[in-house]
């Protein structure tokens, strides 16, 4: 019985934390982000690296090394001991991979930046036409103003105390005995005396 407690309560909190909005927009930009980093990995490797190669002789970058020790082969020309080699060329591979990567994203930040700027500012023009519009049709600024109030999002206060209802039916009495007003339950003990 415990156990299915603990299912249940795992579950419960399992679709609380699913439905939440933060987890898909995370899952979206996983997503978009695998598909750029493919986009940009194909710019790197099929577009920048073979103009790159061709400018330094035609050989590929990743292929530089420095050889340490060669290979020995015995005379069957089968390997004896693998090659040793500093692979300085995957090193500068990588460097070129992550600032051509990192100048893609600057630029995309950049004109996402710029475009909500344009938006942002289309929108003020656009309120500003409005606003000359209403004026001709002879609306008054404060119609205009009232119009385009923004609506405030509710903040949320402590509630007030909850009165209880003696605490109420003591307060109407009061009220009653402040301006003179005889309660029926005093009537009827006036008129048996």
């Amino acid at each position: 019985m415990e156990k299915k407690g603990r299912v249940k309560t795992f579950w419960a909190d399992f679709k609380k934390f699913i439905s939440k909005g933060n987890v898909i927009d995370l899952a979206v930009a996983v997503v978009i982000g695998t598909a750029f980093n493919k986009i940009v990995s194909s710019l790197v490797n099929d577009v920048i690296m073979p103009l790159i190669s061709l400018c330094v002789g035609g050989a590929s970058v990743a292929d530089w090394k420095w050889v340490i020790k060669e290979a020995t082969y015995d005379a069957n020309n089968v390997l004896i001991t693998a090659e040793s080699a500093l692979n300085y060329g995957v090193f500068i591979q990588a460097i070129i991979d992550f600032l051509i990567i990192a100048f893609t994203l600057f630029v995309v930040i950049k004109i996402a930046t710029a475009s909500s700027r344009r938006l942002a500012r289309l929108g003020e023009d656009v309120k500003k036409l409005t606003r000359k519009e209403r004026k001709k049709k002879g609306e008054t600024m404060e119609e205009v103003e009232v119009q385009e109030v923004e609506v405030q999002p509710v903040v949320e206060t402590t509630p007030a105390p909850v009165e209880t209802s003696e605490s109420l039916l003591r307060e109407i009495r009061d009220l009653l005995k402040s301006q003179n007003v005889v309660a029926p339950s005093e009537e009827k003990d006036k008129e048996t005396k």
